[in-house]
């Protein structure tokens, strides 16, 4: 598949103050390059469009009497696109901008949103279940959707390290490569907002990728063997909020894998439950017992939470 076969696919990007010039530069001439359409979305708050200003403490021409006078001969951005207004679907790539543009999107209204509420947050949420979208986030963007944890657990990625924590306290994976850019199958993330150019052209290389497969007959399903012959089994696996025991939970759920058993998790109020951190710790010595009692192997499997994050999409919920 070439350029001409991508040509006039749109690419979103979010953004908002405190975005990076030379990162959204790098969108318009990279996917441009490519013959794609870069749309740059924001929430709107009733205004037929927003305008942003550039990372404000890094501009030489600010002082103590920085006024609006002042915020005109600053670098801006207009996003010409409502992010309540669009559709997802109807982009081949969704980017968060890099820097703090992901802490500002998250803004919401106390008194009638949450923060997993807010427009931006559900807009990227959205585009998270769909496979043939590519999500793209640099630097600090992980952080439209930290809160939301079920849709970053189990992700491999790569952003500032000042993120780090909060991506792993949500179950994301944190992967260093060698060239700051990881792509965990429809998410593509990266270091630093300055490796824009070549995160634009692995986002490229990744819609192309999805469109090529798209021609081809889809994959048929594996079928899971029928056990007992009396059809799927289920199994309903009610586990704390407050945080389990590793291998409490990844030992039964190996053996109903092993043969054919569905297993759904509800916690009381539909969090994603997180397992307890010496549980993870292979050197955590047990008190009375004065030894470890966690394998390496175990640990690893507790605290990438593999076989719990990749069912927890369906978490249910006791109310």
């Amino acid at each position: 598949m070439s350029n001409q076969d991508i040509a006039g696919l749109r690419v979103a990007v979010v953004i908002e103050s405190q975005f990076i010039p030379s990162e959204l530069q790098a969108y318009r001439e990279v996917f441009a390059k490519h013959g794609l359409q870069v749309h740059f979305v924001s929430r709107f708050w009733g205004s037929n469009e927003e305008t942003f200003i550039r990372e404000v403490e890094r501009d030489n021409q600010l002082d103590d009497n920085f006024n609006q006078t002042t915020i005109k001969d600053l670098e801006t951005a207009t996003a010409t696109y409502d992010i309540e207004k669009i559709d997802p679907s109807d982009y081949a790539a969704i980017i968060m901008a890099a820097n703090y543009t992901s802490v500002r999107a998250r803004y919401y209204k106390p008194e009638s949103e949450t923060t997993r509420t807010t427009p931006v947050v559900r807009f990227f949420a959205e585009a998270m279940k769909n496979k043939n979208i590519v999500k793209g986030a640099l630097c600090h963007a992980l952080w439209i959707l930290t809160p939301l944890p079920e849709l970053l657990a189990g992700r491999k990625v790569i952003c500032h390290e000042v993120l780090r924590a909060d991506v792993e306290n949500a179950g994301g994976i944190f992967t260093p490569t060698d060239n700051g850019i990881h792509v965990d199958d429809d998410l593509v993330t990266g270091n630093s907002g300055h490796l824009a150019p070549l995160f634009a052209e692995t986002i490229v290389s990744e819609i192309i990728k999805r469109r090529s497969l798209g021609d081809q007959n889809p994959p048929q399903p594996t079928l899971i063997p029928n056990c007992l012959g009396f059809g799927m089994r289920r199994i309903l696996t009610l586990v704390s909020e407050k945080g389990y025991w590793g291998e409490e939970l990844v030992g039964p759920i190996e053996v109903f894998d092993a043969v054919g058993y569905e297993v759904d998790f509800v916690t009381p109020n539909g969090k994603r439950p997180i397992a307890i951190t010496v549980s993870m710790d292979p050197y955590y010595i047990d008190p009375p017992l004065g030894r470890s009692v966690t394998t390496k192997e175990m640990a690893e499997k507790s605290g990438t939470g593999t076989i719990l994050i990749r069912k927890w999409e369906n978490g249910l919920h006791l109310q």
